[in-house]
């Protein structure tokens, strides 16, 4: 069966220069490849994985280094949390949500998140701050926390 599988993943790509292997066959709405065993449809890139490298972690998701939704190069494939998956896509740009400021509801820039830090180590209050940058109290905590504007 392994053959099989094997065969049919390999007859299904092209590879590219970069040494992706795309899939040529079917994809999701996400733009994830699809292969089906039966009545189940499957994440080809899931499934060349299981093929080429193992067994993948209970709580792992596959990430693509290359962040190639339709790559299925095992050497381009790696296991990974959840949230290092999200982080994968937001770091490669293709997150539908923007953060910082990317986002158009932003009210602060990234030298007011930097000025808000020092000046919270410097003792001054959340609510000092918040009415200083015309934003809640709670986004002050959110900003020293690291709630929000991770990134800085």
């Amino acid at each position: 069966m392994k053959k099989q599988t094997s065969d049919r993943l390999k007859s299904r790509i092209n590879i590219t220069v970069s040494g992706c292997w795309d899939w040529t066959g079917s994809t999701n709405q996400s733009g994830y490849g699809t292969i089906s065993f039966g009545n189940k449809n499957c994440l080809v890139h899931r499934v060349a994985f299981e093929e080429f490298c193992g067994e993948i972690p209970a709580g792992h998701e596959i990430r693509h280094r290359c962040h190639n939704r339709i790559c299925i190069n095992p050497e381009h494939l790696t296991t990974g949390t959840h949230k290092q998956n999200m982080n994968d896509m937001v770091v490669s740009g293709r997150s539908k949500y923007k953060t910082g400021v990317d986002n158009p509801r932003a009210r602060l820039s990234e030298s007011d998140v930097i000025a808000i830090r020092g000046k919270l180590r410097s003792g001054e209050t959340l609510t000092g701050l918040a009415l200083v940058y015309n934003v809640t109290p709670q986004n002050i905590y959110r900003i020293d926390k690291r709630l929000t504007w991770k990134h800085i």
